[in-house]
């Protein structure tokens, strides 16, 4: 829990080195995928598939969507560009909580950063360092950007195997005549 209270940061800077190391110690859960289930085996080649993982910080449920390309032996992570749209999102869940809280860091004076709480919040202008929803996205954007969030990136890929699982259930069953199923079965031997 982001429990701002718990934690009583006395600026902006030890809120943000707080955010920080909580975010780095999030447990992450498979989210499923940006795309619609039931895709055929060229969309899935074609245009690989986009994973999520989220994650609940006190009131706040934080998602992430990595890409990934499909080829013939694996699943291959497509670069995180920090900057790039939909990456991180964040919303409220518990709405009354996240507005207190939003109140509290709206409060608190400014603080000297220190390296990493700089580069985790360099984009954001003295209005975005006073939102907090907006500090917990760039912090994200950050941690993923320089690989510090191996447990969203793993949660992103089992979203995308339970996917790419569903999908290969459903072609196998619809595979109903003869030929159908014997092409399955020669493509899956030449793994």
């Amino acid at each position: 829990m982001l429990g701002i209270d718990s934690f009583e940061p006395t600026n902006l800077a030890s809120g943000i080195s707080a955010v920080l190391a909580q975010v780095r110690a999030l447990s992450w859960r498979p989210g499923g995928t940006t795309d619609e289930p039931g895709r055929s085996p060229v969309q899935w080649a074609r245009d690989g598939v986009c994973g999520l993982a989220t994650a609940n910080l006190g009131p706040w449920r934080i998602t992430v969507a990595l890409c990934c390309g499909v080829c013939q032996r694996s699943l291959w992570p497509q670069r995180i560009e920090r900057w790039q749209d939909g990456l991180v999102a964040v919303q409220p869940y518990l709405k009354d909580e996240a507005d207190r809280e939003r109140a509290v860091w709206i409060g608190l004076p400014e603080g000297e950063l220190d390296r990493d709480a700089w580069d985790a919040v360099q984009a954001l202008d003295d209005d975005g360092l006073r939102d907090l929803q907006a500090v917990l996205e760039e912090v994200t954007r950050y941690l993923l950007d320089a690989g510090k969030l191996p447990r969203a990136e793993i949660a992103t890929f089992d979203a995308a195997i339970a996917a790419l699982h569903s999908d290969m259930c459903r072609w196998i069953q619809n595979a109903s005549t003869e030929p159908d199923l014997c092409r399955l079965v020669h493509a899956l031997a030449t793994r």
